[in-house]
């Protein structure tokens, strides 16, 4: 594949990219909205489980995943964004500085189940990337920026490699290195 393959992608300013603070104040705040939703969704299943056959739970858990699953990515990429992601005054974009699409998003929030500890890898590979991106950011192309942000510059997207416990690992990343052109 060469450079253009991928196309022109977008970067931000270093203070636009929204860092480890606010990150977890966006994590934190939608988790509890997420326990909320869940713990309501328990006690209607409580209220109503004498007048329902026992399979109701299957619906209730069923209904809870679904409802996990639009707010963590339907309502995180509309235009008021989760609860967690106003408060911050951030949104998510893609890496060509667009919206991003609801397979990239899906793509994120599937991230999030795959294994015990990413959460916890996502906030450590968080301090170390220059563009604070944690790892479901960088495979998922998008980033987490500053509401009013605007981007700074285009430049080629290419494949970033890494080799972590010996594998490598590549996924699309915008390099500053490249610069095509500059907005003022």
């Amino acid at each position: 594949m060469s450079k253009s393959d991928f196309g022109i992608g977008v970067y931000y300013d270093t203070d636009d990219y929204a860092g480890f603070f606010r990150r977890l104040i966006i994590i934190c705040v939608d988790l509890f909205v997420f326990c909320s939703l869940i713990s309501f969704g328990l006690i209607l299943d409580e209220v109503l489980y004498d007048s329902f056959e026992s399979y109701y739970e299957e619906y209730c858990t069923f209904g809870a995943l679904i409802l996990t699953y639009i707010y963590l990515t339907v309502i995180k990429i509309s235009r008021f964004g989760t609860f967690g992601l106003a408060l911050t005054n951030c949104k998510i974009v893609s890496i060509y500085g667009k919206k991003p699409s609801m397979y990239n998003m899906s793509f994120r929030f599937l991230f999030l189940f795959l294994g015990p500890v990413n959460l916890i890898i996502d906030l450590m590979w968080l301090t170390l990337n220059p563009e604070k991106r944690t790892v479901r950011d960088c495979y998922s192309q998008t980033y987490v920026i500053r509401k009013n942000s605007k981007h700074i510059g285009e430049s080629p997207v290419h494949l970033c490699r890494i080799h972590v416990l010996g594998a490598m690992l590549m996924y699309p990343t915008v390099s500053k290195n490249h610069i095509t052109t500059k907005r003022a």
